[in-house]
């Protein structure tokens, strides 16, 4: 039961003016638009049929890029798509960008934040090789700085950061945490691995646009392609899976675990991880808001991996009360 407000009470709408240009008039100024303009890149960007399409051709503009567009007319209908769609329409930018020969191919999702890149090659980068490749021209470029990361990241990130100094700040799986973390001093990027990216010399949020000017900024100094960085990368193995858990029985199954392995070396930044070393560990992560536990394995081959996810889903349904 709630009092009404006073008209006298009622507060004030605001607008912001210049939203864009003041957008516009920061984004440039932590990027190096002159190394990007020589460059000359050409690019496919699918632009999702939403509002970035109002922002993202001035900002390639500005950089000298040559550009493929896709899905540039807004449609409001077009804001939720069908996996099946998104995969047709991701299929249909790799063999644009391979066919044209172009630098990148890139579809933004209709917020504006996650990016999806298809190298020069033709071929899509899944989230963790791209955020790999980021990480790898970033601290390549700024040696001695810092990234933060997921914690259910491979550990390839702490072998890139040592390449060149660096360091790698691991959080929550959860994009608060991560954008907490990028305020620390000397993070100069953090991503998630799912092509969200945060560079807090701009903000501390996810910004897609940034995340392109970004890429294009380190591909052109570096005078590197994108597949050639992906080459050099420290391979990894990874398995994931989520196994059905009544909300009720989460913290049940998380204590027993923690009891059966005490003995082993637990690392509890969210939920359970049991690390045996940098590049075999299992992470076990009770959902927030679903009836499941997600469980993430990193090995030193994919059967390793695919085999120790296998025994984990196994036990934590075996771990679960029987009466519930």
């Amino acid at each position: 039961d709630f009092r009404r407000v006073h008209i006298d009470e009622m507060g004030t709408t605001g607008y912001a003016a210049n939203v864009i240009e003041t957008y516009l008039d920061g984004f440039f100024k932590v990027i190096d638009v002159e190394a990007i303009r020589k460059a000359n890149f050409n690019l496919v960007i699918d632009y999702a049929s939403a509002a970035t399409a109002t922002v993202l051709p001035r900002i390639l503009t500005k950089l000298g890029c040559g550009v493929v567009a896709l899905n540039a007319n807004l449609d409001e209908s077009k804001m939720s798509i069908s996996y099946e769609a998104f995969e047709v329409a991701l299929h249909r930018l790799c063999l644009i960008t391979e066919a044209l020969g172009t630098t990148l191919g890139v579809k933004i999702d209709v917020g504006g934040e996650c990016i999806f890149v298809v190298d020069n090659t033709g071929r899509s980068i899944s989230g963790t090789d791209l955020f790999a490749a980021m990480a790898e021209l970033v601290l390549s470029t700024n040696p001695g700085e810092t990234i933060a990361i997921y914690d259910d990241q491979p550990y390839i990130f702490e072998e890139i950061a040592a390449r060149h100094g660096g360091r790698v700040i691991r959080t929550k799986v959860d994009q608060q945490a991560l954008m907490m973390a990028s305020l620390e001093r000397d993070v100069i990027m953090a991503g998630d691995g799912k092509g969200n990216f945060i560079f807090p010399d701009f903000h501390p949020a996810v910004d897609g646009l940034m995340a392109i000017a970004k890429l294009l900024e380190f591909l052109a100094l570096q005078k590197r392609n994108l597949s050639d960085v992906i080459t050099v990368l420290p391979s990894y193995y990874l398995a994931r899976s989520k196994v059905y858990c009544l909300w009720e029985a989460k913290g049940t199954v998380i204590r027993k675990l923690r009891q059966q392995f005490e003995e082993e070396s637990i690392n509890s930044i969210e939920g359970l991880k049991i690390v045996s070393s940098n590049h075999e560990w299992v992470l076990i992560l009770p959902s927030r808001d679903q009836p499941y536990i997600s469980i993430i394995v990193e090995a030193l081959s994919q059967a390793g991996a695919d085999k120790l996810l296998a025994e984990y889903a196994q036990l934590i349904e075996s771990l679960q009360p029987r009466t519930m």
